[in-house]
């Protein structure tokens, strides 16, 4: 077997160096993964830790202007020919045995995406909660790096560029047209909760359904839409609205409209008792409105603590 791992890094200099570490310490100079690192414009001191690393065995390293999380990892795909790519965030770190299993289910399963479980970490490395991802579509995590694609499936799709949360449909999609997808129930990545990161900001309407692009592939990719797809788009939008309303960010008329359409474009009316009373009459109240545009209202309710007492999920 041989992979990539994509590293993209944007002014991470107090972390890049773990992030690559713990990619070339597992492998030992294996010479069928490869190490791609991208600098996506950093200004600060992130570039000259990545350059230690330019003569490094199997290390490939690339410096642009800044171009965005979708488009530096869209390039690192284009670039890579391996059988198999992973991608990694220059402020997060695998494990000291990641290779180990992988590698392992690979050869006997050769299977076209493999799911393993994540953990958050403070930023100082120290335990935060999780592990998170089990073996099901609105399980996984909805982030790309706590997976290993097969290549030729990956390249069929790619990130939305010059959006937040470009990642939001990338996994779904790759699921969708998977054959053989396999579950590895061992933490091999540690992703940092740390306060510059884009899902810690306070983010505004707009910044916040930087999902859509994402989830409109996932949710266009088969005639016939599979439900746990609309229920995984459904919770995310979900999730990222409640952020712009608690960060007291008010939703206009308008951006009521834009989600409107998008509900009813792509049929996400729908109701699940799963997660208890509570959550489906949240959900309930969230879909009447935005059906019928309900901006004030949704303002007010949604802001408080009452209403919004849910923790969202961290990836």
């Amino acid at each position: 077997m041989d992979v990539t791992v994509i590293v993209t890094a944007y002014n991470v200099e107090a972390f890049i160096d773990d992030a690559i570490e713990s990619v070339v310490r597992a492998i030992h100079n294996d010479e069928n993964i490869k190490v791609l690192i991208i600098d996506d414009g950093s200004d600060d001191g992130t570039w000259e830790k990545i350059s230690k690393w330019k003569k490094a065995s199997n290390t490939r390293i690339i410096r642009q202007q800044r171009i965005g999380l979708g488009a530096a990892r869209n390039l690192g795909m284009g670039l890579a020919h391996s059988e198999y790519v992973m991608f990694l965030d220059g402020d997060d770190y695998l494990s000291d045995y990641w290779w180990v299993y992988i590698d392992k289910i690979v050869k006997h399963k050769k299977p076209d995406m493999i799911v393993f479980k994540w953990q958050s970490v403070y930023e100082n490395g120290d335990f935060r909660d999780g592990p998170y991802a089990l073996p099901t579509i609105d399980h996984m995590s909805i982030a790309c790096w706590n997976k290993v694609y097969k290549t030729k499936v990956a390249k069929r799709f790619a990130f939305p560029e010059d959006v937040y949360f470009e990642d939001s449909g990338f996994s779904l999609l790759v699921w969708e047209a998977a054959d053989a997808i396999e579950y590895l129930p061992n933490v091999l990545y540690s992703h940092r909760h740390r306060i510059g990161s884009i899902s810690r900001k306070k983010l505004e309407f707009e910044h916040n359904m930087g999902v859509l692009k994402g989830l409109a592939d996932a949710l266009s990719f088969q005639a016939k839409i599979r439900v746990e797809i609309k229920n995984v788009a459904v919770e995310m939008i979900f999730s990222r609205l409640m952020n712009s309303l608690e960060n007291h960010h008010t939703v206009t008329k308008n951006q009521m409209s834009e989600l409107r359409n998008f509900y009813r474009e792509y049929k996400l009316y729908i109701f699940h008792f799963d997660k208890g009373v509570k959550h489906f009459f949240k959900h309930l109240l969230m879909n009447a409105c935005i059906e019928f545009k309900l901006h004030r209202i949704i303002n007010v309710l949604f802001s408080t603590s009452i209403i919004y007492s849910e923790g969202r999920d961290d990836s």
